[in-house]
């Protein structure tokens, strides 16, 4: 099984600072080791971190391909646990606050508790409140939580948000329910490596 050391997920934000004093706002602590005026590291939990280039920065490291607007498109939303529902109404309410806003009805299934928030650029970040203690013992026995991989109360509408009830497959998709192979193109990281910061 491959174990990852560091997590980097790398964001294109327009305004940088802007970026920094919303997830300031928000409590997350900058990583000054891999932060300059192009890019702000953000501390996410250990060996966890969100990256936030400039698009000029960031568009460096994906050649030939077109940076989306994430207020019209969306490829990943980045999620998170925190420690109580009451951690999760407290950090969407200041997204809300502090220029992002709250992005669709919160997700409750009693033991999994989630609401979702927009950053300035658009980009769609989720905090989660898991409680191990209340989840179904399906998904104990098989270490992946029910209503997540399938016939539990996600996939079933249950509770979930209208955004999440439907997982009909997208173009490409194989009778299986699996993505079409993603095409990876390769990265240069010469570059990045000299200068001792992770890729953008």
């Amino acid at each position: 099984m491959t174990v990852a050391g560091k997590v980097f997920v790398s964001l294109p934000v327009k305004d940088l600072h802007r970026s920094r004093a919303f997830f300031r706002a928000l409590g997350f602590a900058a990583e000054p080791r891999f932060s300059d005026e192009t890019a702000a590291c953000l501390a996410l939990g250990e060996d966890k971190y969100a990256m936030l280039a400039t698009e000029d920065y960031f568009a460096a490291f994906v050649p030939g391909r077109e940076i989306v607007d994430p207020r019209r498109s969306a490829q990943v939303v980045v999620a998170f646990s925190v420690d109580s529902r009451q951690e999760v109404d407290a950090l969407v309410d200041k997204a809300s606050s502090a220029g992002g806003a709250e992005y669709r009805e919160p997700l409750d299934l009693g033991w999994l508790y989630g609401r979702a928030f927009l950053d300035p650029d658009g980009h769609v970040w989720e905090a989660l409140h898991i409680n191990e203690g209340r989840m179904p013992d399906d998904s104990k026995a098989s270490g992946e939580p029910a209503g997540l991989t399938g016939g539990g109360p996600l996939t079933t509408g249950a509770t979930a948000p209208p955004a999440v009830r439907s997982r009909r497959p997208g173009p490409g998709w194989d009778r299986s329910g699996r993505p079409p192979p993603a095409r990876r193109t390769p990265v240069r990281w010469e570059s990045r490596r000299a200068r001792g910061r992770p890729g953008a």
